[in-house]
């Protein structure tokens, strides 16, 4: 297993069942600390940290058949393990874990609430509006990607907290819409933020505004992936064809290459 899905887990019999075989590491208050104390002295290790979360997802993933289902600003720590060395996150709290492996094609589906509202997906979201019994949508990879990504633009507005009032009155406004109200009423909040004009108007407190393009284009990759399904299905209609499902693009578009791509181009121009 990847050595940053092994932070997360210990493994036992592969036989028995996730739930059983997956442990969360014993949280050490001595040894972990919370994901904003390291990003209020080092704003740009959000690139680390996005980067070292999603080969944790990964890896969880791929070689555990695990999805976390949680993934939240509160559940990502740093390892206090070589202050002045190399920074290690780590994911914690896997309650609300699924295990791939263990699930058929009607369940656990989204309509099971996994996620903490503010940093759950749009699809997810929309689903757990639906009726109860209607047709429901599996927690996917790129579900807990996407949470990754509400969690990269919530650090650039709560991190800081020496802020004017003018901007904290500001910033609970926009963090207010993403955790009250009814789970539809989230989702379009959230859909409405897909441009790049509102994502970067939304306001970043001042270490964080200089990676303003780095979270648009870590959102791009969400954006591409509906382009992308609207533009196969044009094409399968004019050629008569079937399109790919939309699992299908959005696994190849909101994926961990993609993420990598974008993270290690802002890294290069931040240095």
């Amino acid at each position: 297993m990847h050595d940053k899905c092994e932070r997360c887990l210990t493994q036992t019999s592969p036989a028995t069942h996730a739930k059983d075989r997956s442990k969360v590491v014993t949280v050490e208050p001595s040894k972990y600390r919370p994901l904003r104390d390291r990003l209020l002295a080092h704003p740009r290790d959000i690139f680390e940290m996005v980067s070292q979360i999603t080969d944790t997802l990964h890896s969880l993933y791929h070689d555990a058949g695990l999805l976390h289902g949680n993934v939240s600003y509160t559940n990502i720590l740093w390892e206090l393990e070589a202050p002045n060395g190399p920074v290690h996150f780590i994911l914690n709290d896997f309650d609300l874990e699924i295990d791939t492996n263990d699930r058929d094609a009607t369940g656990p589906t989204s309509q099971h609430r996994t996620g903490t509202l503010p940093f759950m997906a749009i699809e997810p979201l929309e689903n757990m509006a639906k009726p109860v019994g209607s047709q429901t949508v599996l927690h996917q990879l790129y579900h807990d990607y996407e949470s990754l990504f509400w969690v990269a633009l919530w650090s650039a507005m709560k991190t800081e907290r020496n802020i004017s009032d003018a901007m904290d009155k500001e910033i609970r406004a926009v963090v207010s819409r993403w955790e009250t109200g009814d789970y539809e009423t989230i989702a379009h909040r959230k859909n409405s933020l897909f441009t790049r004009n509102k994502l970067r108007k939304l306001p970043f407190t001042p270490s964080f505004q200089p990676l303003g393009w780095f979270l648009s284009d870590l959102f791009d990759t969400i954006v591409t992936a509906w382009q992308v399904m609207r533009e196969e299905d044009r094409s399968a209609y004019r050629d008569a064809r079937e399109a790919r499902s939309e699992e299908e693009v959005k696994h190849e578009w909101i994926s961990r290459d993609k993420i990598r791509e974008v993270v290690n181009a802002h890294r290069l121009v931040s240095v």
